[in-house]
């Protein structure tokens, strides 16, 4: 066809992008090799026009969904707009993280403002040298393991995307005058991960032992999917010694602000894993709940989404909840969790708790959070 509309080489660049992972690179790969092997030279894959009018880049890790496609039509608007390929060569490894790229690149990009630090444990050593791939371990994030460095990936490309389209990602809950009066302050904020307009939201809480905040795998994956939803997302970086109080700044911050967010003020859940499911357990007890934000005027939430912990407390002033657990778990016995949702199911609350004999396939359907 392109030979038949009477064009030459000469007349047109293409330029083609695909991920590793996606499940169409094998075929989209082989068809512009078939492309550039065709013998009258029609396609002769390059770099730049000067030698060809055929580029083809691979994301490693890469797949097929909207982040990753508005990462390649970034890149293919930057090399028309800057003249061609020479640039584009250079900004398209940067613009994507991969397993090899490291906590000091992350951090440091543009993208991530002065923020980018929150992304990884601030109460952990990480080294900025170390992979993405390498720090995505119990090394790192104690008491968690099967970690998967390319939810890591994934993670860190859709909210720098997202920063680079020119959304905000990231929230202080504190004002500055309360930063200067107590510096710890700058280690907290919320990540967003943006929903629909006038949805509702969540916060999600990660674990760690009251010891460091886990986020990259036990808040931030959960806050990517329910975004995908179209829910708004929003993943809590907390001080461990000063969980519940920055939990309750978090809730009051963006009940306040909600017009402003395009959020619904009301209607919200709060998720938690190990600690953080003890937060959010706390924070959706309504008594909790006004005393911590010293308000009456915020609503509860209404439902609470825990994680694997030993977490007992119930009144009837506790919010409507959904509890899972692993029956290996060896920290967090599931029978301690169920019984907690049962003593809650008797006081009217609506509870729902992964029992035994389905638990794995409850766990299945949680796969991707």
């Amino acid at each position: 066809m392109v030979r038949d509309s009477g064009h030459t080489a000469e007349d047109f660049f293409i330029y083609a992008m695909s991920g590793t992972d996606d499940f169409a690179y094998s075929a989209f790969k082989s068809q512009l090799e078939a492309m550039a092997a065709v013998s009258d030279k029609t396609f002769v894959m390059a770099d730049n026009e000067q030698e060809g009018n055929l580029a083809f880049r691979e994301q490693e890790g890469g797949v097929h969904d909207g982040d990753y496609a508005s990462q390649y039509a970034y890149n293919g608007l930057m090399w028309f707009w800057n003249g061609g390929n020479k640039q584009d060569k250079e900004s398209f490894g940067k613009a994507c993280f991969t397993l090899d790229s490291t906590v000091g690149e992350v951090i440091k990009d543009p993208a991530f403002g002065d923020f980018g630090r929150l992304l990884f444990p601030v109460d952990r050593t990480v080294p900025e040298d170390a992979a993405l791939s390498e720090i995505s371990s119990e090394n790192v994030y104690v008491w968690y393991s099967d970690i998967q460095p390319e939810k890591t990936v994934e993670i860190v490309n859709h909210l720098k995307a997202r920063a680079e389209a020119g959304e905000k990602i990231f929230f202080s809950i504190y004002p500055d005058e309360e930063i200067r009066k107590d510096a710890s302050k700058a280690d907290t904020g919320l990540f967003y991960f943006g929903g629909n307009p006038g949805e509702k939201f969540a916060i999600m809480n990660a674990g760690g032992g009251f010891m460091y905040v886990g986020a990259m795998h036990d808040s931030f994956p959960h806050a990517l999917e329910v975004s995908k939803m179209g829910y708004h997302a929003f993943a809590l970086i907390y001080r461990p010694d000063e969980a519940y109080e920055d939990l309750a700044r978090a809730i009051t911050y963006l009940y306040d602000n909600a017009k402003e967010l395009g959020i619904k003020a009301d209607g919200y859940s709060l998720w938690g894993g190990s600690a953080g499911a003890r937060m959010a357990a706390v924070l959706g007890n309504r008594d909790y709940l006004r005393e911590l934000t010293k308000r009456n005027d915020i609503p509860q939430a209404a439902a609470v989404i825990m994680q694997y912990t030993g977490y007992t407390d119930t009144s009837d002033a506790d919010a409507p909840t959904y509890a899972c657990v692993g029956t290996h778990d060896g920290i967090a016995s599931w029978k301690t969790m169920q019984t907690r949702l049962e003593r809650l199911e008797n006081m009217g609350i609506p509870a729902v708790h992964a029992a035994p004999d389905w638990l794995p396939s409850t766990l299945r359907s949680f796969g991707r959070l």
